[in-house]
């Protein structure tokens, strides 16, 4: 591992989880290699623009991606990378809490509990 959080995630059609790097400055909510898109053969739905992280605007095709999910099945919009690393990205990271001890090397990402009513006080 090179330091980046990561976390298994199940892919429908793959043979066992992948493991994914957390990248909360990704606004989507799935980039998977173009490897794991040539496997599971999915099909393009459409074009996106997207930002890199220095800046640069990409047009990517995007994917529809069958995943679960904190134990929940779900559909995802999916784009490829030519990199050999799958990210999930803060689209699918909404309406969860997200804790990570860099020094201890551990990750946490649960869904955040309906808030209660002293919530607010």
């Amino acid at each position: 591992p090179r330091g980046e959080p990561t976390l298994p995630l199940l892919v429908i059609g793959l043979a066992s989880p992948i493991e994914v790097i957390l990248d909360s400055g990704f606004s989507g909510a799935l980039c998977l290699s173009q490897r794991h898109v040539d496997a599971l053969r999915l099909q393009e739905v459409g074009v996106e623009w997207y930002e890199l992280g220095d800046g640069t605007l990409v047009k990517r095709p995007v994917y529809l991606t069958a995943v679960v999910w904190l134990a929940a099945p779900m559909t995802v919009r999916t784009i490829a990378t030519v990199s050999a690393d799958s990210m999930i990205g803060a689209r699918m990271l909404a309406g969860c809490v997200v804790t990570l001890d860099y020094a201890g090397g551990t990750l946490r990402v649960v869904p955040r509990s309906p808030p209660s009513v002293t919530d607010n006080l």
